[in-house]
């Protein structure tokens, strides 16, 4: 019975660890495509997601718990150290499997989103530190008229905030 129950949340984590891949690559497309609104319903969504991946995870340890008791396992107890005494071994192998490496793939794309933002930032305050720290002397045009900073043109920085 307790086998089984851990299998459904081991494949209900899995689920949505799942999900929430999908919502932080769709969460970069968003923050490349600015569209901030969309933004902030990832976020509701991925809070309500965390919310029912923390109570999956108290059941799995209570669980894990019971099943360490059964099999008189002491110390820190995990899947790895519980699954050789479970009959189905091949598929809690393959959900903790799955559980790990999308865990990793999340962590890389949240890696990634976060280079990007922070990238974004910081390219978006040196154009406004340059702007606003700049006197008349250092404002000229070029040859096409546009206005330029010393040797920076401000309008190829138009698209970054």
């Amino acid at each position: 019975m307790l086998e089984k129950e851990l299998i459904q949340i081991l494949s209900d984590e899995l689920d949505i660890l799942q999900k929430l891949l999908a919502k932080e690559k769709e969460k970069r497309e968003v923050v490349i495509l600015k569209e901030y609104s969309r933004l902030k319903k990832i976020d509701e969504e991925e809070r309500e997601l965390f919310s029912k991946l923390e109570k999956l995870e108290l059941e799995r340890l209570n669980i894990t718990k019971r099943l360490a008791q059964k099999f008189s396992l002491e110390s820190e107890i995990n899947l790895s150290k519980i699954i050789p005494f479970l009959n189905n071994q091949t598929t809690l192998i393959q959900l903790r499997d799955k559980l790990l490496s999308t865990l990793d793939e999340i962590r890389l794309v949240c890696l990634e989103n976060k280079i990007i933002i922070e990238s974004s930032i910081s390219v978006s305050l040196a154009v406004v530190e340059k702007i606003t720290n700049t006197t008349l002397s250092e404002v000229n045009y070029n040859s096409e008229g546009k206005k330029v900073f010393k040797d920076i043109d401000i309008t190829t920085y138009s698209t970054i905030s």
